[in-house]
């Protein structure tokens, strides 16, 4: 679908400015109306960001997942944390 394509594509530091996620070609079939009246409900920072650690002690190993929220980039709060065994994890994205 479209919407899954969108995400796909999307850029490793997401987009810049709602105007150019609104200029992505998935997006064209929507009329100017409708993507004025997006543009009030659309934003693209956000203030909850993912860790996903294993942590290693001994022979014991533990993957720890949590919800981060920061609204100030001074604290942070932590807004869900869970913990389970190891699964294997694969990275579609590189920090490159």
């Amino acid at each position: 679908s479209d919407a899954v394509q969108l995400i796909e594509k999307r850029p490793f530091d997401g987009w810049d400015s709602v105007d150019e996620f609104l200029a992505e070609s998935e997006l064209t079939g929507l009329s100017d109306d409708v993507k004025k009246n997006a543009k009030g409900y659309l934003g693209v920072d956000s203030s909850f960001f993912e860790l996903d650690a294993q942590v290693l002690v001994d022979d014991s190993r533990v993957r720890i997942r949590s919800l981060l929220q920061s609204t100030n980039r001074e604290t942070v709060t932590v807004v869900r944390r869970r913990f389970g065994g190891i699964s294997e994890r694969v990275s579609d994205r590189s920090a490159e």
